[in-house]
């Protein structure tokens, strides 16, 4: 079973009810923003299990003196924060109601 179907398998027993359109379309979501606020809560928890796993990365890397490298990951690490920062933005909109038009 390759990647992608384990993590669709995974998803649709969460019961995420997802279905992809098409490759360009993004996701559209169905019974409301309670799936929604769930599927947010699992990106934003996916994303800490990555950044840990780069911070891990880079900590092997620096005492083999590449510096540089872990430098960059540690930079993506942060990147993920911010990522995590906007998701949480885009759930707190969700969850007291609001949406871009207000």
């Amino acid at each position: 079973m390759t990647y992608a179907e384990k993590s669709y398998r995974k998803h649709e027993a969460r019961g995420l009810c997802l279905k992809m359109m098409d490759e360009k379309k993004d996701f559209i979501v169905k019974q409301g923003k309670e799936r929604l606020i769930i599927l947010i809560d699992h990106w934003i928890r996916h994303n800490r299990e990555h950044m840990a796993e780069y911070l891990r990365l880079a900590e092997r890397l620096e005492p083999e003196g590449l510096f540089e490298i872990a430098s960059r990951i540690k930079e993506a690490s942060g990147l993920i924060l911010k990522a995590n920062d906007s998701l949480s933005g885009a759930k707190d909109m969700l969850t007291r109601g609001q949406n871009e038009s207000d």
